[in-house]
């Protein structure tokens, strides 16, 4: 048997995947290369018509395949089927995980799973960070504590409590919410603590787990001028005020960052209330805070 490795023989293959006398799910294929090697082929697809294949080849001084040998290439196509459906299954679900991860950690969100009794078992960038230096909540031996006693006690209690309450399916109503004071930062750090991912079609978990959303109230998004004046058809003077107004300025300070009159922002405010069907400055920033640009 050869290695897969020669682009000529790649070529010849792929060609033959894409002919008409290529069915899959017909069985064993045999063909003969250019070059004089003779390759035996199992072919097997999934309900989704996801397809892959066994592929054999021989030099052309090897013998063939026995029929024995054939019936048993054969024989895998029903394993090799259910194997690619698991395999499929796995990219789907990492596909998945890393989507969910790039949405999390670019909108600035911590996500963590714990156990009953608050061991850290997976956290995603952002909640690692917030974990490591953003105080309120800090690991210490594989283990969440607070900054104080009190806060520790509240926060193992409903750690337990949601963890004991993971049920099969997700329930998107069973939450606390919980703030945890910072040394170094009058803002505390918000926690949503929440029951385990639902565990169907399992009868019980394997460990039953509470997951943690950490936000901080103290973190600025970055607001960026062009993806503002991008989502909202903003010139990029009135773009640059609008990431001033999201990041809490005032009209009076906008003007004084932005080095010019009060006159020219009252303007430029009005021209964004029209491009963007909007009112009043609380609901502009309602808008600003709510889209795509929190990403960014």
């Amino acid at each position: 048997m050869g290695a897969y490795s020669d682009d000529a023989m790649a070529a010849e293959i792929e060609a033959f995947f894409a002919s008409a006398a290529f069915e899959r799910n017909s069985g064993v294929h045999k063909f003969a290369l250019a070059g004089g090697a003779h390759v035996t082929l199992l072919p097997v697809a999934d309900s989704q018509k996801r397809s892959a294949a066994i592929i054999l080849w021989e030099q052309s001084k090897s013998a063939p395949l026995s029929a024995p040998q054939e019936e048993l290439l054969g024989s895998l196509s029903e394993p090799l089927c259910r194997s690619l459906q698991i395999y499929y299954r796995i990219m789907d679900l990492a596909r998945r995980g890393m989507l969910s991860d790039l949405a999390l950690n670019t909108s600035r969100i911590g996500a963590a799973l714990v156990s009953s009794d608050a061991e850290l078992m997976m956290a995603n960038d952002v909640a690692d960070h917030l974990l490591a230096t953003g105080g309120g909540l800090r690991v210490v031996g594989s283990r969440l504590q607070a900054e104080s006693a009190e806060e520790t006690r509240t926060l193992l209690a409903e750690i337990k409590r949601c963890a004991l309450a993971q049920a099969p399916e997700p329930d998107l109503q069973n939450y606390v919410p919980m703030a945890f004071s910072r040394r170094d930062h009058a803002l505390p750090l918000t926690i949503i603590v929440r029951p385990g991912p639902g565990y169907f079609p399992l009868r019980q978990p394997n460990r039953r787990t509470a997951i943690l959303v950490l936000r901080d109230p103290a973190a600025q998004a970055a607001w960026p001028a062009e993806t503002l004046a991008r989502l909202f058809g903003l010139s990029a003077a009135e773009a640059l005020l609008a990431s001033k107004l999201a990041k809490g300025a005032s009209l009076e300070e906008a003007a004084t960052e932005l080095g010019i009159s009060r006159n020219t922002v009252r303007s430029q405010l009005q021209s964004i209330f029209l491009k963007t069907g909007i009112n009043r400055q609380s609901d502009l920033i309602r808008a600003l805070l709510n889209s795509a640009a929190t990403s960014a």
